[in-house]
């Protein structure tokens, strides 16, 4: 299995061993009963199945974890369980997801801990494919300090993984299930048929049964990381044990040659956390942040994106390891409060996220590649995809029905079926209708809204008052960007759609130079000025620097040019070289 083992969906067991009739929600709200009511099941997983509760004394919503009896047989191992869940719920840090309570009683055992709003990380790469470098390198790095400390305070995980990783809608990046694995290995789960946490990420100690260190977290996260940059995990195999053997004995591609836009000194962190040797890796994982942050500065703007991709969906998970919860219904005015609540912030952080698309290149979209093939989609659909994310998440927290999202959705679909065909102008305009519609819908809701309770809606709709358009420059310089960034990763199927007028010779010209054997890196930069906009078109003053290395040699290349762009329906294009 790829999860860290199976519990029944049927009848849960008490420690004695005798049969419950009773679902778990059940037997739940009877042990819980004044203290905690629940709401509804959030999901189920491996060990246990997680509720959504109300914790009556605070007030407070909390996620209660219920423990599967099939993990717990004698008195010993729950004695152990427990001590590894306290063990757990002393950490205090802003990457853990803390926990509240442990409790016991003659048919459950279960523990209480804080409710995030947000969604998974294996969520998150579900819908958003592989992520920009700098969301990657801002989730490496507070996962990474966040498991630094609690090994410092006596704890391993063992079980790290997408699954296990949280983001809240303000951006804030959690580590969840701490002390569990250390539960499966008090249960002897490395006997046939189970084993210490998930196949995919495990270290290669782990596979060959050894004994499970701080060094197998940072091994566990480096796959993480190797996984959000390339859309797959390193190792792939038919089978849990193909997998393993693989983390034994096979050698992963580098990250960089399927992440050409990965910053060196990142790539070769990440590769380094993944070494088969744990010798071989950083002695901690603070050591292993510093490398994975270089000389990048914490980027809020990354924490905004990462909030609004939390944000981007109608309903949020809680932390759970299972990879598709199912869920029952919650209380539909607790709901409704609820959504309004984070109105605000849900436009504010879908604004900030396609603004970052333009400013940061974010236009560049790393789509699921073959093994061994870095594939880039180009910025158009980036910037299409994000903008109808974004649009649907101010049209749902505004609380517009699902009827009345039901023909976004159709068209949204349709753009992700073109795009996986690599049909990316159709998909990108697909994209953009499905976000009018989504706006129309806004629109209409608020000028036939005639209580004072749709604020929600007029503020989603009065979002562009609050965002000034980005001027020439901002933009152009995005652009210029772009193409820099399809030189260096030697596209030419990029450098022609960013310069959709390149004459022939040009265009030979960068094929011979891509496809030079001798060729070892390109370093391409663009500097603008003398910025003049007649009506539609902008003229530019642009100096090309290139910078290419061969046979251990780098050679640079500069000109200067004055240049014609325009915006179209794909963006800023270069549409003439003036003479």
């Amino acid at each position: 299995m790829v999860t860290t083992a199976l519990v029944d969906s049927g009848a849960f067991m008490t420690t004695a061993n005798m049969p419950l009739v009773a679902r778990p929600a059940d037997i739940l709200a009877q042990v819980t009963t004044g203290e905690y009511e629940i709401l509804g099941e959030l999901g189920r997983g491996g060990m246990a199945a997680v509720f959504l509760a109300r914790e009556v004394a605070l007030d407070r919503k909390v996620a209660i974890k219920l423990i599967s009896p099939s993990f717990l047989d004698g008195e010993e191992a729950v004695e152990r369980f427990k001590r590894e869940a306290k063990t757990a719920a002393s950490l205090s840090h802003p990457g853990v997801i803390p926990i509240y309570a442990v409790r016991e009683s003659n048919r459950a055992l279960y523990f209480v801990m804080k409710y995030v709003h947000g969604r998974t990380l294996a969520s998150i790469l579900r819908s958003a494919g592989p992520l920009p470098v700098t969301l990657v390198r801002t989730i490496l790095t507070s996962v990474a300090l966040a498991l630094d400390y609690a090994h410092r305070h006596g704890v391993v995980h063992r079980d790290i993984k997408p699954g296990n990783i949280m983001v809240d809608i303000e951006g804030h990046v959690l580590v969840t299930d701490f002390g569990i694995a250390k539960v499966v290995d008090s249960q002897g789960l490395t006997m046939t048929g189970k084993t210490i946490g998930t196949p995919a990420y495990m270290s290669p100690e782990s596979c060959a049964g050894a004994e499970v260190t701080g060094s197998s977290d940072q091994y566990a996260l480096g796959v993480v990381g190797y996984e959000l940059l390339a859309g797959r995990n390193p190792f792939l195999a038919d089978s849990s044990v193909g997998i393993m053997y693989a983390h034994v004995h096979e050698l992963p591609q580098p990250i960089g040659e399927l992440r050409p836009d990965c910053p060196p000194e990142m790539a070769s962190a990440i590769m380094q956390m993944i070494d088969k040797n744990p010798a071989g890796r950083f002695s901690t994982l603070k050591e292993a942040a510093q490398a994975v942050q270089g000389t990048a500065g914490q980027d809020e703007m990354a924490v905004a994106s990462l909030g609004a991709l939390a944000s981007s969906r109608g309903q949020s998970e809680n932390a759970t390891p299972t990879p598709a919860p199912r869920r029952t219904p919650v209380s539909t005015g607790a709901t409704t409060q609820r959504v309004r609540r984070h109105t605000a912030l849900w436009v504010l952080a879908g604004t900030i996220l396609v603004v970052a698309v333009v400013i940061f290149g974010f236009g560049r979209v790393w789509e699921r590649a073959a093994p061994g093939q870095a594939v880039v989609v180009d910025s158009g659909l980036a910037t299409a995809r994000v903008g109808a994310i974004a649009a649907r998440a101010r049209a749902t927290a505004a609380g517009l029905e699902a009827t009345v999202l039901a023909s976004g959705d159709s068209v949204m679909s349709a753009g992700e079926t073109m795009a996986r065909g690599g049909l990316s102008l159709e998909a990108a305009a697909l994209f953009g209708n499905a976000a009018n519609l989504w706006d129309s819908a806004l629109t209409r809701a608020a000028r036939s809204a005639r209580k004072p309770s749709s604020p929600a809606i007029a503020a989603a709709v009065s979002r562009d008052t609050a965002l000034k358009p980005l001027d020439d420059s901002t933009a152009i310089s995005a652009y210029y960007h772009e193409l820099a960034l399809g030189i260096e990763s030697r596209q030419l199927g990029e450098v022609r759609r960013l310069l959709p007028n390149l004459e022939a010779r040009a265009e030979d010209d960068w094929r011979r130079l891509f496809q030079d054997t001798n060729l070892e890196k390109i370093v391409a930069s663009y500097l603008l000025t003398n910025l003049t906009r007649t009506g539609q078109e902008v003229h530019v003053r642009v100096q090309e620097h290139l910078a290419v290395t061969k046979g251990g040699r780098t050679n640079p290349k500069d000109r200067s040019f004055f240049a014609t762009v325009t915006f179209g329906p794909q963006g800023w294009r270069q549409i003439r070289e003036d003479k």
